[in-house]
């Protein structure tokens, strides 16, 4: 009976990972040796084995708490690798548009949109962060080349995809809200 309040216990944990969206199953078989772990450590100690499940699984604590600590560390992740992917679509478009011959500012604003769109999806709680890494790189670059202001108007672009695409996720999300 024991075993069925790990098990029970292992899979309110996938459940609570899932509704997280973590999705990695090795979070649920590196529980499963911590709690291997404790429960040895506490029949070493001489207690029955129920009662080593038991006070395993109490020191281990609620799947909630488990699954919110991987949660935000994927999340951080997750974050960090769109602000680096923003700050290089955002670089890329600068480095385009500074070319000596190229002068099509109508590709350069759409990239800077459709960029900060999929941003905006991927990442909607942070689409501020997004549109400025991203919408940034244009404006310091002509700012520093050519004392070009009029530039700035590419963060606007930035903004505008970056919270289209936040809306778009949420509604296909939560089509009522």
């Amino acid at each position: 009976m024991a075993a069925d309040r790990v098990d029970d216990y292992l899979s309110k944990l996938a459940r609570e990972l899932r509704r997280r969206h973590v999705f990695e199953g090795r979070i649920v078989d590196e529980v499963r040796h911590h709690l291997e772990d404790a429960v040895a450590r506490y029949l070493r100690q001489g207690m029955p084995v129920q009662e080593a499940q038991d006070h395993a699984l109490q020191d281990l604590g609620s799947q909630r708490r488990i699954a919110a600590g991987f949660a935000s560390a994927t999340r951080r992740r997750r974050h960090l690798a769109l602000a680096l992917s923003a700050v290089a679509s955002g670089a890329l478009a600068a480095f385009v548009d500074s070319r000596p011959n190229w002068d099509d500012t109508a590709i350069i604003a759409g990239g800077i949109f459709l960029a900060c769109l999929v941003f905006g999806l991927l990442g909607p709680r942070r689409a501020w962060l997004w549109a400025l890494c991203c919408g940034l790189g244009v404006p310091l670059v002509d700012i520093a080349i050519s004392h070009n202001f009029g530039s700035l108007l590419a963060v606007a672009f930035a903004f505008a995809g970056a919270y289209t695409g936040a809306a778009v996720r949420k509604f296909a999300t939560d089509p009522l809200a």
